[in-house]
């Protein structure tokens, strides 16, 4: 067991040092900083819309901001009350933040099995351990790009308001933690695909697919049976789908375990994969 878990610690602390020399991940994190560049500064010029009482002129990035979350700038001031952490940090990231996620963690093994290298690791290394440690790297970048944000957040905060309170360092705490919540079941698929397929694209493809088309099917089933008692609830019970309770802080027991549970079928099947697999 020891031995094991000093194996599962070589193999993440390996990968973690290797990771910024990956083209995948760099690119994916400086898009992912343009984005949240883009969004903070119309978070600036939002803030500057609601002190000028709603002036007409918005601005180039407020306006970037009103095309990616699809709210008129004049409904935000309904939104005051709740601050502009609300609505920028907090709707933007559990909307965006998981597509990045996915893009940076989407080849955990699917590379090492495609090219077959994994036939000269193995001989040093368990497949266990291998699989973990891949998985537990993947989870980290994750963290870290999740958490940079949440300080920049945090910090564009303190600059408009010229001061910080215990408020809104909870609500950054909180808000990291639902959005990594959020991301655990897909990063978790992408390293089952990967142990599958072989296929970094594959992998990629099958995880967004997942990620974008599971909530549009609950919003076609919503609007045609939206007199069927609980039909809202039904969305609660698949990955990727409790972003309404958070966002209206109604969040329960399930929005902890469903994610949970999906994370840990995904580990246990594509672990399952990996161990069976051949490499030639």
């Amino acid at each position: 067991m020891d031995k094991s878990l000093s194996q599962i610690k070589t193999v993440f602390l390996n990968e973690l040092a290797f990771t910024p020399r990956k083209i995948a991940v760099s690119v994916t994190f400086v898009f992912f900083c343009l984005l949240w560049g883009f969004a903070f500064k119309g978070l600036i010029e939002l803030d500057e819309f609601i002190k000028t009482d709603n002036s007409e002129k918005s601005g180039l990035f407020l306006g970037f901001l009103t095309w990616v979350l699809d709210i008129d700038p004049t409904q935000w001031v309904e939104f005051q009350k709740n601050g502009v952490f609300f609505i920028s940090f907090g709707i933007l990231s559990l909307l965006t933040t998981h597509y990045f996620v996915i893009i940076m963690t989407s080849d955990q093994t699917a590379s090492e099995i495609g090219n077959r290298y994994f036939r000269y690791l193995i001989t040093r290394c368990g497949r266990t351990e291998i699989f973990l440690g891949r998985l537990l790297t993947s989870l980290t970048i994750g963290l870290v790009a999740i958490t940079l944000t949440g300080i920049t957040a945090w910090g564009v905060d303190c600059f408009l308001n010229q001061a910080t309170s215990i408020d809104s360092v909870l609500f950054v705490i909180s808000t990291c933690f639902w959005v990594f919540w959020f991301c655990l079941p897909f990063v978790c698929l992408c390293s089952m695909i990967s142990a599958w397929s072989g296929s970094v694209a594959t992998s990629m493809l099958c995880s967004m697919s997942l990620a974008f088309l599971l909530p549009k099917v609950f919003n076609v089933i919503e609007l045609r049976w939206k007199k069927v008692e609980g039909i809202k609830e039904l969305r609660e019970f698949f990955p990727g789908n409790f972003t309404h309770s958070v966002l209206l802080d109604h969040a329960s027991i399930s929005n902890l375990l469903v994610p949970l549970v999906y994370a840990s079928l995904f580990v246990w099947v594509g672990l399952s994969i990996f161990k069976r697999r051949e490499f030639p």
